[in-house]
């Protein structure tokens, strides 16, 4: 029982004593870079942490180690009310947040988040919620899909931090799959609409369709239950069929999709 407390106690004081700033540590760099989920000791202690540094959060991390899952929405202290915060307020709040949590949320630089979205609102006490949505984060030059971070304040206390951007991410100096040969893969396969009614409608993917096709190189996250892997891909928007699919540009795996419309 004595070695168990005493390994509990190392792995706190590793948690409490690393420079927020450090790459988070289930990292691996061999393509497709990936996130793996922590292990359940690394995890309750991470979340025990997170928690005491950030007492009005009602927000918790995920598995993986980012801000996430609403474990602490019944055990949040509530922020006293204070005089309204600016915009350029709330958003120091979000810049001194990140600084301190950048693990959690992927940040390192808080000087790189834009944000596409910000409201505010009354709510309990006629306290003031400001709402703010992170722009899509780009990565070596990349867009990475879907990588956006939420925050919510009230009475100058961080309350929600929903989302995450990926603080490290491998992108290949050379790739294998170029357009021209995203559009051979991609020739004569058969993609299914939903319509109204629930049934499906084939459509299939013609050498006139991919003449309309764009082709957009980005970084494309895929979660499985114990990694977070991070293809680099070709976005294939081909409009004559309405949809999306993805084609890492290294070995040519279709490894996502989306219909932009129904039959």
């Amino acid at each position: 029982m004595k070695n168990i407390s005493f390994i509990f106690s190392i792995l706190l004081l590793a948690l409490t004593s690393c420079n927020d700033n450090n790459l988070i540590v289930n990292y691996d760099n061999n393509y497709p870079s990936s996130y793996s989920k922590l292990d359940s000791i690394s995890y309750k202690l991470l979340k025990s942490k997170y928690a005491n540094d950030n007492p009005f959060l009602r927000t918790s991390v995920t598995e993986f180690g980012f801000c996430g899952n609403y474990d602490f929405l019944y055990t949040a202290f509530w922020p006293i009310k204070v005089s309204d915060l600016s915009e350029l307020e709330a958003k120091n709040v979000i810049t001194a947040f990140i600084t301190q949590n950048s693990k959690q949320t992927g940040v390192l630089n808080p000087s790189d988040l834009t944000f596409n979205r910000v409201d505010s609102s009354r709510v309990y006490n006629g306290s003031l919620e400001w709402n703010l949505f992170s722009g899509t984060q780009i990565y070596g030059g990349l867009e990475v899909y879907n990588s956006t971070i939420g925050f919510a304040i009230i009475n100058g206390k961080m309350v929600n931090c929903v989302g995450n951007w990926f603080p490290r991410i491998y992108i290949p100096s050379r790739i294998n799959v170029n357009e021209q040969k995203v559009k051979s893969l991609l020739l004569n396969k058969i993609v299914y609409l939903s319509d109204i009614m629930g049934g499906s409608q084939p459509m299939t993917i013609t050498a006139k369709s991919l003449g309309t096709a764009i082709f957009t190189k980005m970084i494309y996250p895929v979660k499985t239950i114990n990694k977070i892997k991070l293809h680099v891909v070709w976005q294939a928007n081909i409009p004559d069929v309405y949809y999306v699919i993805f084609v890492d540009v290294m070995t040519g795996e279709l490894i996502g999709s989306y219909p932009t419309a129904l039959s």
